[in-house]
């Protein structure tokens, strides 16, 4: 179960960026990442029309809309750091092909934690975090397979034989 199916109740599309930034943190970081930058930017999207701020005409940038929200007295000190961390990393990943993946695995919980709070003030100021779990690493080298598949095969013949 993913880390961020608390946001399913509220924002589909958050959950869903989420479960898949969770899904590639060790098969493709660099996918992670920019899935993580991703929900990090609709979230400051919404953030922005929760409070009744229209989003800027001109340098309709992420980095210009977390300043307006900042500017507002709408962001702690963490959550401003945490929106920076993640946008930046985003920006490596797709503009320098950046392949990180011990960022993209504690950037991950970073962003759980970002994703708590916007649960809290955005959706359900009750809701009581579960914690986080640490994804397990899924992925399998095609060296592997190919060991398997050889150790199975002698397995079968030897059986047969």
């Amino acid at each position: 179960m993913s880390n961020f199916q608390f946001l399913e109740s509220h924002w589909t599309d958050l959950a869903k960026l989420g479960d898949l930034s969770e899904k590639y943190v060790y098969s493709d970081p660099n996918t992670s990442i920019i899935k993580q930058g991703m929900l990090s930017e609709v979230m400051v999207k919404y953030m922005l029309a929760y409070d009744g701020i229209a989003e800027p005409v001109y340098d309709n940038t992420h980095a210009n809309r977390i300043r307006i929200l900042k500017n507002n007295d709408l962001l702690p000190r963490e959550i401003d750091n945490t929106l920076y961390i993640l946008r930046k990393a985003r920006n490596d990943a797709a503009h320098n092909a950046s392949d990180e993946g011990e960022k993209a695995l504690n950037n991950l919980q970073l962003m759980y934690e970002l994703c708590v709070w916007y649960m809290q003030t955005y959706g359900d100021y009750n809701y009581e975090p579960t914690g986080y779990v640490q994804p397990v690493d899924m992925t399998v080298s095609l060296a592997d397979l190919e060991k398997r598949k050889c150790r199975i095969r002698r397995t079968q013949s030897t059986i047969i034989d």
